[in-house]
């Protein structure tokens, strides 16, 4: 849909965009668990904040994670730099 974005974008940015191919779908995996690094237990709502920002990660996009005071954004947070330990090697000396 680079034509809706036409109007917002550097001409070069713009030229860029055109002269690169589509690249295949993303589908993101689905986190059905919790990392095993987390001991107590993710809520429903949680494992799908710990989802969208797994997501944002893996397409290496910056998130923003809001919602109501005491909901367990820090838990949320914590959980996905345990997820991104145990499947990427992140903190475990890899490059």
């Amino acid at each position: 849909h680079l034509e809706v974005l036409a109007p917002f974008l550097e001409p070069k940015v713009h030229a860029a965009m055109e002269a690169t191919p589509n690249p295949e779908p993303f589908i993101p995996k689905e986190l059905h668990m919790q990392p095993e690094g987390i001991t107590g237990e993710l809520r429903d709502y949680q494992l799908a904040g710990l989802q969208f920002m797994q997501t944002m990660d893996s397409q290496n996009i910056g998130m923003i994670l809001g919602d109501e005071m005491g909901l367990g954004k820090t838990l949320q947070t914590i959980a996905l730099l345990c997820h991104l330990k145990e499947t990427a090697g992140v903190g475990n000396g890899a490059p």
